[in-house]
């Protein structure tokens, strides 16, 4: 194992409440914090606490991971979005070719 990392969701008994490892010459040290966050080499991601989750950040876009429940929020949001922009887009069509029923 390269690296490890223990996270206290209820900051009940590690201080910082998370802390990560890092395996150097066959002995583990302690990842140094920044910005409140932990680089993992292995991963290639940033982790960090957000309220009593562990969340993961990526460094290329600096959006954080979704959680699964975010993903499906997401695509329901969408697909609400999608549904109002077709609707919209059948109630010009319709006025659309009423303003040009008057105009012949």
């Amino acid at each position: 194992m390269q690296e490890y990392f223990l996270f206290d969701p209820l900051d009940e008994y590690l201080r910082p409440r998370l802390q990560g490892f890092r395996l150097v010459n066959g002995l583990y040290q302690a990842i140094p914090p920044e910005n409140d966050e932990l680089i993992s080499l292995r991963l290639g991601l940033h982790l960090y606490a957000q309220g009593d989750k562990l969340r993961f950040r990526n460094p290329q876009t600096g959006e954080p991971l979704p959680f699964p429940n975010e993903e499906a929020e997401a695509r329901e949001a969408e697909a609400a979005a999608r549904r109002a922009a077709e609707a919209e887009v059948a109630r010009l069509r319709v006025e659309l070719a009423r303003l040009r029923g008057q105009l012949e």
